[in-house]
């Protein structure tokens, strides 16, 4: 996807473009679809099998006709290649069948609205900055993505954004999960201290326990690791 946006910006073919385009609809489709359902994982939402296929299928639909009318004029009726202070540009106009982008865009965005909304109904049951982190990073990228489209001159101001995301992501990953364990150790620990655990390997020899295994099973105190549990046990 950003090699498409790189590449688009030193191309001098219109029909390099169209071809270019085909690729970077990936992002708004494939790779949209997956930072969702991401994000829904972090909130806690279960993602149900139903879910993933329409939305998938949405975006294999919204790609394949992108694909389809590459050299028809139902999707852009005009591609035109332009150079500008900025570099190369490419000014599309829009066809019919744009529409049908422009409702899926609004899908995304009532999507990440929803997760919005579900953040805030579920707050103290994850990590704030970590939701917010990777929420705002999509946004900005749909930022620049609208507001290349409704200008219809695209200047591949994305790369920048994936790039940001990129650096940001490989950043903030460890300390995220770190914080995740964290969490739910500290959440789960008045009610696990309680209880006691025994491993015990396929064969049926012991392996470990602790403390508070002994208060339920006295006997584990008298059996070494990879011995064999007593049978009447």
């Amino acid at each position: 996807v950003i090699m498409a946006y790189g590449l688009k910006i030193m191309i001098i073919s219109p029909d390099a473009a169209d071809v270019l385009m085909c690729f970077q609809y990936l992002d708004s489709t494939f790779l949209a679809v997956a930072v969702i359902f991401y994000l829904l994982h972090n909130v806690g939402v279960n993602v149900k099998p139903w879910m993933k296929i329409s939305l998938y299928g949405l975006a294999a639909v919204h790609l394949l006709i992108v694909c389809v009318n590459v050299n028809t004029d139902l999707y852009y009726s005009d591609v035109e290649v332009i150079q500008s202070a900025k570099g190369t540009a490419v000014h599309v106009t829009a066809g019919p069948l744009m529409l049908f982008h422009y409702i899926y865009l609004a899908i995304i965005v009532l999507c990440l609205a929803t997760i919005v909304m579900i953040g805030i109904r579920r707050r103290g049951t994850y990590a704030k900055a970590n939701v917010l982190v990777y929420l705002s990073l999509p946004l900005l990228n749909l930022v620049l993505y609208i507001i290349e489209g409704m200008t219809g001159a695209h200047y591949s101001m994305l790369p920048v954004g994936y790039a940001i995301t990129d650096v940001v992501i490989a950043l903030y990953y460890d300390g995220a999960h770190a914080h995740d364990i964290a969490f739910l150790i500290a959440e789960h620990h008045k009610s696990e201290a309680a209880r006691g655990y025994t491993a015990i390997g396929l064969n049926g020899k012991f392996r470990s326990c602790n403390e508070k295994s002994y208060d339920f099973l006295p006997f584990l105190r008298d059996i070494n690791v990879n011995d064999e549990l007593p049978e009447e046990s």
